[in-house]
């Protein structure tokens, strides 16, 4: 809708309440620009375009600007998390906050004010602004879907799943290429090429495998044995 075509009320109360959503930012789709380790904070781009309106009166699309600072949103609780490797293209959701998160980023252990400034009355209240986004990795797009998903389990893998941990309702299972370690009721089965084990003390049914020895052996040939009953 534009001015043109604006011949009652209703109509300018529409275009004027989609000018102004238009102005509210909720979520959307990004790529990753960078991604600092240390303070864990985000750049992003989105990755839709807007749509802007010429003083000529025709239209355009042209891309949003970076936004920095972005705090990275992980499963995280009671001090443990789980956490990803962020690179650079990597697709995101952002999250934009309904007030200002910069107090909030500051000091999370109390409730923060929404607002940049010593004193209510003077400071200006932030509403679904770009800069207070929040950065969620991951979204599946027709380019970069995950081969053989599997919808029964929780995995952490790899792209090709040559390495992957798996957690059922029956059990869980390691694998890296030709090496499986399965826990499946009560038993542990392991599959591999070579299995190494190293440690200072080796126990089997509660026995020290490193010192625990046999009696009543006596001395046969080469590598044999007679026990005697």
């Amino acid at each position: 809708m534009d001015n043109r075509f604006i011949a009652t009320e209703k109509q300018k109360f529409d275009l004027m309440f989609w000018q102004n959503a238009l102005k509210i930012n909720t979520s959307i789709p990004a790529i990753i620009d960078e991604f600092d380790t240390t303070t864990q904070r985000v750049s992003a781009t989105p990755a839709i375009k807007a749509k802007i309106t010429k003083p000529d009166g025709t239209f355009d699309f042209i891309d949003y600007p970076k936004i920095t600072n972005i705090p990275l949103a992980v499963q995280s609780g009671n001090g443990i998390s789980i956490t990803y490797p962020i690179k650079k293209g990597n697709l995101c959701t952002l999250i934009f906050s309904q007030r200002s998160i910069d107090n909030l980023l500051t000091d999370s252990t109390r409730t923060a004010k929404p607002f940049i400034g010593s004193e209510a009355y003077t400071s200006t209240l932030r509403c679904m602004d770009l800069t207070d986004a929040m950065c969620f990795p991951g979204i599946i797009t027709n380019s970069n879907k995950i081969s053989s998903y599997n919808n029964d389990s929780v995995e952490i893998r790899n792209a090709d799943a040559s390495v992957k941990i798996t957690v059922s309702q029956n059990g869980l299972t390691l694998k890296q290429d030709g090496a499986t370690l399965k826990l499946n009721g009560g038993d542990v089965e392991i599959e591999a090429t070579n299995i190494k084990l190293t440690g200072t003390t080796v126990m089997i049914n509660n026995k020290n495998f490193d010192t625990h020895v046999h009696g009543g052996v006596e001395s046969g040939t080469s590598n044999t044995g007679i026990v005697v009953a």
